[in-house]
């Protein structure tokens, strides 16, 4: 979105069209057949003896198409994007053996250089998606700080053909202690944290980016701060020089190890500066409450504009598309033993240049008590080319506003599915972080959330594959730090009392499952980019641990709601349900289950009411 600084509302600047948008692809016009990998963990250890990679193998990608200001998921048969061609029959317009017969396609792993197995040729079957290949690391030549180059092959014996996918595999020494290493679960999405001779623990992020002249304000804040139930130390910089005062930092960060809080550290103004990267990542690294480093903040580049440049430029703060990555292979050439991410303001301007800098992708989707078609703060139209509304290509849904941070979600995954380079190895798996809008009346927006709105976008943003949740900004409000604080301690489980093991047990430790609601037939209308126009503002997932599963069900209209059902979808494989053994989030009536329907029921929720469940099952 491009909008202008103009003083004078009466003045228009030119519409400049910003480009930088991800194009619908280019469609093959026969099948192709697609094969991909990746390792489950982002790093291994020396030490760890067997690991794992994730391959998937399909006919053809479901394509996109832009409409409306939204991407269309259209799923198309006889389209493909991705692969190589498998054998097409011209009159049943399928692949010639959808079936395939066991032992026609057979799949080997092996170093790129030295061509020594990882995994020996075995058979697989035609069409599987994120299936678990164990290796033992014993083969795997290392450890080194550089990553590995690995190929897969899968071979046709019918006729030879050889369908081949790149990736990169780090095997890492173990260093001096102290030290923290934290990894991504390339299968679920969450970082697992190591310290010292510890285990791997799962880690999912509920805090807030934190003022550092708040924190510095007093020296009990940052006790209060960890004691509300936050769980990261993300300290916003101020813009001199390196940002921090280093030696305020390390007491800061001393504390914090001692408190429980793992640290996310932001180099927002000198990311670009090689220097103070150096500088700031040889002192920190070895920290032993380091999770991850932060590089670019909503970083848009300013496109080529007719008029005076001072007059227009993009959302962000005008980085180099070529600035997240270049500081990503430095930062890892320093400390490839955490991930790095950045947040992007955007929804589809250079996504592709952008995040490819990046391990975790955040996003700040600002739609609380902002006009979506007209600006408040410069007083010129909002759309998909001209005008800045605080909610960049939002949809002016003014009955919920709320959809457009799991549309924004939605929309990033839908990219990274069509981007030649989610297949190749010179880009890093992703995974997505929300920023939920927790800010008091300002500029663009005149009102703040309301404590029901930020559960809300919350639970929303983790229903959609949000795997970290870090606010803008601390200090907020007083309604909106009671409610996060409460969520903090009843949902996450940051606190001392462990009752269910906390959101993140479920969220890091499964995808996440359908789940069919049933609405009263005068249940509100909305609008939904996969399904068009249908009559449903509840919206829920399920994730499945051991004999419990964990349901997020969220109300995100602005009107109630009369009796609710809901079902997981994986009931229809003979799962029973049990009892509602928890109810973590939510107030009044209790969720009850109906044994004949073999689904849970209640008799209706309240605009923007949320619940968090746990449910038992046989």
């Amino acid at each position: 979105m491009i909008y202008s600084h103009q003083a004078d509302p009466t003045r228009r600047d030119p519409i400049v069209t910003p480009g930088g948008m991800i194009p619908p692809p280019t469609f093959s016009p026969i099948p192709l057949y697609d094969v991909t990998i990746r390792p489950r963990m982002s790093s291994y250890l020396d030490g760890e003896t067997s690991g794992s990679f994730i391959i998937s193998a399909h006919v053809g990608l479901a394509a996109y198409y832009k409409s409306f200001n939204l991407f269309l998921i259209l799923v198309v048969k006889l389209s493909y994007s991705h692969g190589e061609p498998w054998d097409y029959d011209t009159s049943s317009h399928k692949p010639t053996n959808e079936t395939v017969e066991n032992g026609e396609l057979v799949l080997r792993v092996f170093h790129s250089d030295s061509g020594v197995d990882i995994i020996p040729s075995s058979p697989i079957h035609f069409i599987f998606s994120d299936k678990d290949f164990p290796f033992a690391l014993a083969g795997i030549s290392g450890p080194a700080l550089a990553p590995i180059s690995v190929t897969m092959e899968v071979k046709r014996r019918s006729n030879g053909k050889i369908y081949k996918a790149n990736t990169e595999l780090y095997y890492l020494p173990v260093l001096e202690r102290p030290q923290s290493i934290a990894r991504l679960d390339t299968l679920y999405g969450g970082l697992h944290v190591k310290r010292d001779e510890s285990e791997w623990e799962a880690v999912f992020p509920y805090s807030f980016y934190l003022d550092g002249a708040w924190l510095a304000s007093n020296p009990d804040h940052l006790k209060q701060f960890s004691n509300m139930g936050y769980n990261i130390l993300h300290i916003v910089p101020g813009g001199q020089g390196i940002g921090y005062n280093l030696h305020q930092l390390d007491l800061w960060f001393d504390e914090a190890e001692k408190l429980g809080l793992w640290i996310m550290f932001d180099m927002r103004w000198t990311y670009q500066n090689n220097d103070y990267v150096r500088i700031q990542v040889e002192r920190y690294r070895r920290r032993k409450n380091m999770l991850l480093w932060y590089t670019a903040d909503e970083p848009g580049e300013s496109p080529q504009a007719p008029s005076p440049p001072a007059l227009i430029q993009s959302d962000g703060h005008e980085n180099s598309r070529s600035a997240p990555s270049k500081a990503y292979a430095f930062i890892k050439s320093l400390d490839p033993y955490h991930p790095i991410s950045l947040c992007l303001n955007c929804e589809n301007y250079y996504f592709e240049s952008y995040s490819s800098g990046a391990d975790i992708v955040l996003a700040d989707v600002y739609p609380i008590g902002t006009n979506l078609l007209y600006s408040n703060k410069y007083h010129t139209p909002c759309n998909e080319t001209y005008g800045d509304c605080g909610c960049d290509n939002c949809r002016p849904n003014i009955n919920n506003p709320l959809l457009n941070i799991p549309a924004r979600l939605d929309n990033w995954s839908y990219f990274l599915a069509q981007l030649p380079y989610s297949l190749q190895t010179n880009q890093p798996y992703k995974t997505f972080w929300a920023v939920p809008q927790a800010f008091p009346a300002q500029d663009f927006w005149l009102r703040v959330p309301t404590a029901d709105e930020v559960i809300a976008m919350t639970l929303l943003a983790i229903i959609h594959g949000a795997k970290g949740v870090v606010g803008w900004q601390f200090p907020t409000t007083p309604e909106i730090q009671t409610v996060t604080t409460l969520f903090a301690h009843k949902v996450m489980e940051t606190g001392a009392v462990k009752r269910f093991g906390g959101l993140g047990k479920f969220v890091l430790g499964d995808k996440a499952r359908q789940v069919d609601i049933k609405l009263p037939a005068d249940a509100p209308v909305r609008w939904d980019p996969h399904h068009g126009w249908y009559q449903d503002p509840v919206e829920a997932k399920a994730w499945w641990v051991g004999s419990e599963f964990l349901v997020s069900i969220v109300n995100s209209g602005d009107k109630d709601v009369g009796r609710v059902t809901f079902k997981p979808q994986f009931f229809e494989i003979g799962a029973k349900v049990r009892r509602v053994k928890d109810m973590p989030w939510g107030n009044g009536e209790p969720w009850v289950v109906d044994p004949k329907a073999n689904e849970l029921v209640r008799s209706g929720m309240k605009a923007k009411e949320s619940f968090v469940l746990v449910v038992e099952f046989f």
